[in-house]
């Protein structure tokens, strides 16, 4: 929800309400432009609400004002809000109240067994609102039994004047709680939990949690955790009742239309249509030659498969599976030969210190491999390079004949140029993660460029030859992530952009890749660092 004409919105909002329930709900996503003068949250108890309102089984995340906040006029008329057996993933305070969970009415509002996750990085903050505190009363609300679990950073504020009891803290030092537990909830696949409540599955507790018979035991609990099962004489924190047993025994449908979307020759893409379930999908477990490698959440319907041998065969299949952990059947299995290794350039490990002034007279220097591969236009252009290492810089050298020289555009790439692609990882993936490179070097330029402004400590020149110009770059390993040793295998790959007669560049040479290199790494060639 992306409210633009009224600032103070919720996902949930009740107003001069008596007893309503607000349950079995999903809110995402709520956000008022930007700035603090606004609400943003999940639910919202608003003004003249009275009697007692619980909030229940409800799946929250990503609402930028925060999970919950509490207006209302309740202690007056002898009411509460309960909110209670809820799961909250990473709701934000970066609004008005700049609090996740606030409340102006706070000794009528009981929290207790909610499952809070924090790991966006701006961290968790509880408040109480005198401001807007028509009954005066800021104090008092009761916290018992719930999940903090909080990562990444960011301001973290529990004040002293609300009630702690029985709470498990992780990631962060506690407030005063004399039966608080101190540690990691132990969840069953904290890496889910995206849109659907169904993959709210990865918040379920392992058996080793520490939260298991750790909650304290509150009168009218409703009976029943987020999912369904019973809650025992002796709760555990959180929302999730470990030994609860659930009655859904309804298999989801099988995927259909799995498909392969591309083959390198160490990755695979699948691609499949969405299954139904009675309650909802949580997720796919993908399986290479029979055995179960990935749980993608029930929203990604699609799946790169990494780390595979070139010119080999797999086969591959795909099941649904639910929150009661009931399983699809397989489908049709694929059958899937991955592709030849590509070619891989020798880097030579360099017995003396490199100097990088674009000369390229080290002796180790071996510029003989050609850019011969056109990709887009016409060349004019013949180019050879090289590639180096040591401990602390891959070095690439290239030589290239040029008879029209030019540098008058803004993009690099429209001038005559070089691209240095760089998967450091060698997942040779469909899109780039946080080990790939692209940069780009301009002839006679001072400073390059990075797709993604990873340029620290690197290094290059270009120099005058006979008919075109030099270039030497080096390109710290501490910059792409990795140590480098003999037999390291990285994917790398070098274009040549040639601007025949100023203005736009007018063709482009490869070694190895496509035009598509900017995005997608799964055509680089690789490089070898040799002894």
């Amino acid at each position: 929800m992306n409210g633009t004409n009224h600032r103070w919105i919720a996902g949930i909002w009740t107003w001069a309400t008596k007893d309503a329930t607000i349950q079995y709900n999903e809110v995402a996503r709520v956000h008022f432009q930007a700035g603090t003068d606004n609400d943003s949250t999940a639910f919202d108890s608003d003004i003249h609400t009275y009697g007692t309102h619980t909030y229940q089984y409800n799946y929250s995340h990503d609402n930028s004002g925060g999970f919950f906040m509490s207006m209302g006029d309740l202690r007056r008329f002898g009411g509460q809000n309960i909110v209670r057996y809820n799961i909250s993933k990473n709701d934000n305070h970066l609004h008005w109240a700049d609090a996740t969970f606030s409340s102006a009415d706070q000794e009528a509002t009981h929290v207790y067994n909610n499952t809070f996750i924090q790991n966006s990085g701006n961290g968790f903050k509880i408040q109480g609102l005198k401001s807007v505190s028509w009954e005066g009363s800021y104090y008092n609300t009761k916290f018992e039994n719930n999940i903090f679990s909080i990562s990444g950073g960011g301001p973290i504020d529990f004040p002293s004047t609300h009630i702690y009891d029985s709470n498990l803290y992780d990631g962060f030092t506690p407030p005063t709680d004399a039966n608080g537990v101190i540690g990691t909830p132990q969840f069953v696949n904290s890496s889910l939990g995206a849109d659907g409540r169904a993959t709210t599955i990865g918040y379920r507790l392992q058996a080793t949690s520490p939260a298991i018979d750790a909650g304290k035991l509150i009168a009218n609990n409703g009976g029943q955790d987020f999912w369904g099962g019973p809650v025992g004489s002796s709760p555990d924190i959180g929302a999730n009742e470990y030994n609860a047993t659930y009655t859904d025994t309804q298999n989801p449908t099988a995927p259909v239309n799995v498909t392969v979307a591309s083959v390198t020759d160490v990755s695979v893409k699948l691609t499949w249509n969405s299954s139904v379930d009675n309650f909802g999908v949580m997720g796919y477990n993908v399986y290479k030659d029979y055995n179960a490698i990935a749980l993608t959440p029930a929203s990604a319907n699609s799946t790169s498969i990494v780390g595979l041998q070139p010119n080999t065969t797999y086969v591959f299949y795909v099941k649904a599976v639910d929150a009661a952990w009931n399983y699809s059947s397989g489908g049709s299995a694929l059958t899937v030969t991955t592709k030849s290794a590509p070619p891989a350039v020798s880097a030579v490990h360099s017995a003396t210190p490199v100097t990088i002034d674009g000369n390229l007279n080290e002796a180790d220097w071996q510029i003989t491999t050609p850019l011969s591969k056109t990709v887009s236009g016409v060349t004019y252009t013949s180019s050879q390079f090289g590639v180096m290492w040591d401990s602390t810089y891959l070095y690439v050298g290239v030589n290239i004949t040029d008879p029209a020289l030019f540098n008058d555009s803004t993009n690099i790439y429209d001038d005559d140029s070089f691209d240095i692609y760089i998967d450091a990882n060698h997942d040779r993936n469909f899109t780039y993660d946080a080990f790939d490179r692209q940069f780009a070097f301009g002839y006679n330029d001072l400073t390059g460029s990075e797709k993604n402004g990873h340029l620290t400590g690197v290094l290059f020149k270009t120099s005058p030859i006979t008919g075109g110009y030099s270039l030497e770059a080096a390109i710290p390993w501490s910059n792409l992530g990795i140590t480098p040793y003999a037999g390291l295998k990285i994917g790398f790959d070098i274009a040549n952009n040639d601007d025949s007669n100023g203005g736009v560049r007018d063709s482009q040479t490869m070694w190895n890749g496509t035009g598509n290199n900017w995005t997608n790494t799964s055509a680089f060639g690789d490089a070898l660092l040799l002894p």
